[in-house]
C-alpha cells in the first residue's frame, strides 16, 4: 500500500486517484460483504456530483482492460441513466449447441431465440420466487410467438462453475440477424422471426410478435443474412401500411 503526501492511497501500485486499487488476478478484484442475514445489511453508497443533481453527474464509468471507456451510469435531477444500454436474460441452450469447457458462443451474435420452458434459480434446494431462467432454442417458425430475444454471448466460466449459461438480449441497443423474407427493411419496421431457424425478417403479418424495431434502412440483394441495428423489445406489432 502506498500513501502519497497529497492524501492519495494506492493498493498494488502508485495511485492516480484518491483511492486506487490495481490488481492482476484471474478473478474478481474486489468484494464488499456486509454479513448479517437481514435485508437491512446494505451494500454501497456513492455520493457525488452537484448538490441539486442538475447537469450530468457520473457516479460510475466502465472501462475495458486497456482503459477505453465502455459506458457510464449517470444521473440528472432525479433520473438515473444507463448507457450504452442493453439488457439480457440468462438462458440455457440445447447441449448440442453448447461448449461447456469454454466461453465459445453457441450461435452467431444476433441469432433469434425462443423459449421452450422456464425454471428457477435454486436457494437451499428450493426454487427462488423471482429467479426465472429460460431454456431456449433457435426460433423455428415465421412470426413465432415464443420469441424471447437475440443471442448475445456465452457466460460459461470455470471460475463461477457455469457450464451452460448464455445471454439473450431483450432490451436496449443491439442487432438481429435478418433475411429478405419480408422484403427490404426501413427504420421503424418491426422485426419478427422468419421461417429460417434463428433468423429474423421484416414483420408483415397483422399482428406480428416482434422482438425489435429497426434503426436503419437495409436493402437485400438476394438470400443473404445481415445484422440489422434495432431497439430490442418484445411486443405485438401492427406493421406499417
Amino acid at each position: 500500500m502506498r500513501l502519497l503526501d497529497d492524501g492519495r492511497v494506492g493498493v498494488g501500485g502508485s495511485p492516480s486517484y484518491r483511492f486506487h486499487s490495481m490488481d492482476n488476478a484471474a478473478d474478481f478484484s474486489a468484494a464488499f460483504w456486509n454479513d448479517g442475514d437481514d435485508s437491512n445489511r446494505k451494500g454501497i453508497i456513492i455520493q457525488c456530483g452537484k448538490d441539486d443533481a442538475s447537469g450530468t453527474n457520473i457516479p460510475i464509468t466502465f472501462s475495458d482492460g486497456n482503459g477505453d471507456a465502455q459506458g457510464q451510469i449517470t444521473f440528472s435531477s432525479g433520473t438515473v441513466t444507463y448507457g450504452a444500454f442493453t439488457a439480457y436474460h440468462q438462458c440455457i441452450v440445447p447441449n448440442a449447441d453448447n461448449d461447456a469447457d469454454s466461453q465459445a458462443m453457441a450461435y452467431p451474435y444476433g441469432t433469434l431465440l425462443e423459449t421452450t420452458s422456464i425454471f428457477y434459480t435454486q436457494k437451499n434446494g428450493a426454487d427462488t420466487e423471482r429467479g426465472i431462467l429460460y431454456n431456449v432454442q433457435k426460433t423455428q417458425s415465421a412470426n413465432s410467438k415464443k420469441v424471447l430475444g437475440a443471442y448475445g454471448s456465452s457466460m460459461n466460466d470455470s471460475l463461477s462453475n457455469q457450464t451452460n449459461m448464455h445471454q439473450v438480449l431483450i432490451l436496449g441497443d443491439g442487432h438481429i440477424l435478418c433475411n429478405n423474407a419480408g422484403g427490404n427493411i426501413s427504420i421503424g419496421d418491426g422485426i419478427c422471426s422468419s421461417s429460417t431457424a434463428g433468423i429474423g425478417q421484416k414483420a408483415t403479418a397483422n399482428p406480428s410478435m416482434i422482438v425489435g424495431i429497426s434503426q436503419e434502412d437495409v436493402t437485400f440483394s438476394g438470400s443473404e443474412t445481415k445484422l440489422v441495428a434495432v431497439q430490442y423489445g418484445l411486443q405485438q406489432f401492427i406493421p406499417w401500411s
